[in-house]
């Protein structure tokens, strides 16, 4: 009830409530107007992105984890990812850990290494906090 009496803000309740929250916020102040961002790991909440974006189910496939976790070079997903015109990504990861059984969201060992290849060699951080991460594409 503190929001609704005006005792706090909504951006304060809604920090509070959500840990993705202040990430979006970010993406809203900060990506231009021409940004498109994939949620990733089955992050499927879009509330409040004002940008444009595309989520990922856990039970459905997606071309994220499985181009990760069928190739050997994570440079196929960037160009899949380049070509469908995305330039960020957006990572919850207590929401990956949340759906982690997801027989889509899951990646293998092998999608493990390439998604840790993949994001040191194509992305660059541009937030980090409350374990959610948006990346940008080089």
């Amino acid at each position: 009830f503190n929001a609704a009496i005006g005792i706090e803000t909504k951006d304060e309740y809604l920090s509070k409530k959500l840990n993705y929250y202040r990430a979006v916020r970010f993406m809203n102040a900060n990506l231009g107007d021409k940004s498109r961002i994939l949620f990733l790991g089955g992050e499927q909440r879009g509330f409040y992105c004002k940008k444009k974006y595309a989520i990922t189910h856990p039970f459905a496939p997606n071309f994220y984890t499985e181009t990760l976790n069928n190739y050997t070079e994570p440079d196929k997903l960037y160009a899949l990812l380049k070509q469908e015109g995305f330039t960020h990504l957006f990572l919850n990861l207590p929401e990956v850990s949340r759906l982690q059984g997801g027989p889509a969201s899951t990646l293998t060992e092998t999608g493990k290494k390439n998604n840790e290849n993949f994001i040191r060699r194509f992305t660059k951080t541009v937030y980090a906090e409350n374990e959610a991460y948006v990346y940008e594409l080089k």
